[in-house]
């Protein structure tokens, strides 16, 4: 497993819950965790900044990109891992707990 320091998202990253950055003196990466909703259901994604060039868990196309530092072994529930997708998944505790609260907060939305 996958263990990051995640901090809070910097400003320049409105959107993301999390934030971390892997980058080296050779290489500038940076990952973005992201949670968004519609109709109740949430939708939890990330972004990997290397070198500027972006790829998100959002378009399959970018897959192995991101899976480069994060494998789809550790992509929290609900994310889609594709039909072949691995059976046991174990995200980081960082990113189950981001999870775990935006649940709590949409419930809480959806009760009042």
């Amino acid at each position: 497993m996958s263990t990051y320091t995640w901090t809070e998202a910097p400003a320049w990253m409105p959107e993301a819950i999390l934030y971390t950055d892997l980058s080296t003196d050779e290489k500038r990466v940076e990952i973005g965790f992201y949670i968004d909703s519609a109709d109740g259901e949430i939708n939890p994604s990330f972004s990997i900044n290397e070198d500027s060039d972006w790829f998100s868990t959002d378009s399959t196309e970018d897959w192995p990109a991101v899976e480069k530092y994060i494998p789809r072994s550790e992509w929290p529930e609900p994310m889609y891992v594709g039909e072949r997708g691995p059976k046991t998944r174990t995200p980081d505790k960082a990113i189950l707990k981001a999870v775990e609260a935006f649940k709590k907060q949409l419930e809480a939305n959806l009760d009042d």
